[in-house]
């Protein structure tokens, strides 16, 4: 199984289900836990639904000294060939598919959208 699979079956989210999709590097953490903590205003479920996807070291491991919810660290993710834009949305479009093809419905949410109500 894919491993973007085992992530999403490890928070609970199974087929027929979805997930909250986002993703972070160091310079951009702080407006990860201002979405976290506006999420869980709205429901104190949504951060748990929420897959954070980790596109450095360091970011995982402030998550994980936060006790926040476990994020997915892709072990291919590179940005060497290509702008780290491109790069990051050839990653989003691959973790979308995959996912759906398991049949998990996606919300791709960036750090810097507002969150008024559960969608």
């Amino acid at each position: 199984m894919h491993p973007a699979v085992e992530f999403a079956y490890s928070k609970g989210v199974r087929s027929g289900d979805s997930l909250v999709l986002t993703f972070v590097m160091v310079p951009l953490f702080h407006l990860l836990i201002n979405q976290m903590a506006h999420m869980r205003k709205i429901d104190p479920a949504l951060p748990v639904r929420l897959g954070v996807v980790c596109l450095d070291q360091e970011s995982a491991v402030r998550l994980r000294l936060l006790s926040a919810p476990s994020c997915f660290e892709p072990v291919q993710w590179t940005s060497s060939n290509e702008s780290v834009r491109t790069s990051v949305w050839i990653l989003r479009v691959h973790l979308i598919r995959t996912l759906a093809n398991h049949g998990i419905g996606v919300l791709l949410t960036d750090l810097d959208a507002v969150w008024v109500a559960d969608p």
